[in-house]
């Protein structure tokens, strides 16, 4: 017999099962057939699991070399940062190139909204050098194509340099 399993009697194993059994010739019931027999004097075998082994001890922790693996995942973390940074800057710098000879591309070809586009980064500075001449330029042929955004900057801009009246 395998060491992990026991061997009980078959009426144990029934009550140990909380079956209630009402008759007093309850040893004469046959449990799989339900009739009375004989009394059987076999014995049912019951697989009990194994014991769960005790958890491995934890290994005392060494203060130092913590220390030199915060340090270690903190170098990899900063050459990761910057490997990112430097990936992204010439990434967004090829973006905005192609970006700015797209707008520039949609202007030549009659786009209203183009000339906006190039003449908000002409005045913010974004991905061009900061033109205010060239902005103003591309603000009036956007407006004159029939942008909203760019009559509304116009107007903006000529009540901006009209007198305050004082009285």
């Amino acid at each position: 017999m395998a060491p992990d399993t026991v061997q009980f009697p078959r009426l144990v194993l029934w009550t140990a099962a909380a079956l209630v059994i009402p008759h007093a010739d309850a040893a004469r019931w046959n449990f799989h057939h339900r009739h009375p027999s004989k009394p059987r004097a076999s014995t049912r075998t019951v697989v009990v699991p194994a014991p769960v082994p005790a958890p491995l001890p934890v290994p005392a922790r060494d203060p130092a070399a913590d220390r030199e693996a915060a340090q270690a995942q903190a170098e990899a973390a900063q050459s990761i940062a910057a490997l990112q940074d430097r990936t992204n800057r010439k990434n967004s710098e090829g973006a905005e190139q192609r970006v700015l000879e797209h707008l520039r591309k949609r202007t030549e070809d009659g786009s209203a909204d183009a000339p906006y586009d190039l003449a908000k980064r002409h005045e913010d500075g974004v991905g061009v050098p900061k033109n205010a001449a060239e902005a103003a330029r591309l603000y009036r042929l956007s407006a004159e194509r029939g942008n909203a955004d760019a009559k509304r900057w116009l107007e903006r801009q000529a009540d901006a340099s009209r007198p305050i009246e004082t009285k």
